[in-house]
C-alpha cells in the first residue's frame, strides 16, 4: 500500500517539475492537466489508506491494525484500503500497526516523557 502512495505521489512530483520547466502556454496546460489528474488519484489513494482511521475506537492496551483489504472485497476500480481494526498483541496484526492505546494517563505520559 505504501509503494502505491509512494509511486503516485513521485509521478506528482514530476508533474510538478514538468509544469514549472514548461516554455510554452500549451506545454504548461498538458503537464498541468496531467499533474490534476495524478494528484486525484494520489489523494482518493490516500484516502482509501486512511478511511476508517479515525472512526477506530480501541480500548485500552490495544493497537490499532490496518488489514489490507482483499481484492476479492473490494469493487471494481476500488483502490487499495485498509480495514481499521483494534489488536491485542503486535502478532494480531496482519499488516501494519498504528499507534499503541496506552493503558492509562500515567503510561501515557511515561510514553511522552513527562512526569
Amino acid at each position: 500500500m505504501f509503494t502505491i502512495l509512494r509511486s503516485r505521489a513521485q509521478v506528482v512530483q514530476r508533474d510538478v517539475s514538468s509544469v514549472r520547466r514548461a516554455r510554452t502556454l500549451s506545454d504548461a496546460s498538458l503537464a498541468g492537466k496531467r499533474l490534476d489528474e495524478h494528484l486525484v488519484s494520489l489523494v482518493i489513494q490516500f484516502q482509501a489508506a486512511a478511511g476508517g482511521y479515525g472512526a477506530t475506537h480501541c480500548l485500552p492496551g490495544t493497537r490499532i491494525c490496518c488489514q489490507p483489504k482483499r481484492s476479492q472485497d473490494m469493487l471494481p476500480g476500488e483502490q487499495i484500503a485498509c480495514k481499521w481494526a483494534c489488536v491485542s498483541s503486535a502478532r494480531a496484526c496482519g499488516g501494519f500497526l498504528g499507534p499503541h492505546i496506552p493503558q492509562s494517563s500515567a503510561e501515557s505520559r511515561q510514553r511522552s516523557g513527562s512526569k
